[in-house]
């Protein structure tokens, strides 16, 4: 399941990745739980990781079952290549938000969406309910302006909205927000 899910989400492999960031250069990132909810499917996206870096290695912060109550929260770090940690990323979460639980009143509100948001597009969504500019999102999520652009996009579909204020609006009365 793991190496179907990279296929299809990342291909032949990560050409703006593989383009700058140099091959030997080690790093890690943190796995944050920003809602409230049961964390599951953290040995699922560490799995993507060992799939581009066999090195790759994880520290527990909580164990699948595990009730997050007050986010954000770390719940995992992990060390491997930059290349590996960037290219898996989008996967990993994917499969972690699909595991994951949240509260029943949260599921309802999704459900009300025709086409529900995609995690990336939920987190879209996050921050367009912040003051950050689109360029700034595209650098916190370390993605292009054009990236944050097509999403912003998808979620006003959606959400059947016609402006960032209209999403934000909409969202909150689903409580997606």
């Amino acid at each position: 399941m793991i190496g179907r899910a990279l296929a299809e989400d990342v291909g032949s492999g990560d050409v703006t990745t593989d383009a700058i960031v140099p091959a030997d250069l080690r790093g890690s990132a943190d796995v944050v739980v920003r809602e409230a909810g049961v964390i599951c499917g953290l040995d699922q996206a560490f799995a993507v990781l060992l799939e581009l870096d066999p090195t790759a290695r994880i520290e527990l912060l909580a164990q699948d079952g595990d009730r997050i109550e007050h986010p954000p929260r770390v719940v995992a770090r992990l060390h491997a290549s930059v290349r590996a940690l960037l290219t898996g990323e989008r996967t990993a979460l994917n499969l972690l938000q699909r595991m994951s639980g949240a509260p029943a009143d949260e599921l309802a509100a999704r459900r009300a969406l025709v086409d529900p948001l995609t995690g990336r597009e939920q987190t879209i969504l996050r921050y367009l309910a912040s003051t950050l500019s689109t360029s700034e999102i595209a650098g916190e999520l370390y993605v292009t302006v054009n990236t944050v652009k097509t999403h912003q996009r998808t979620v006003y579909r959606k959400l059947g909205a016609g402006s960032r204020r209209d999403a934000v609006r909409r969202a909150r009365a689903l409580r997606l927000l």
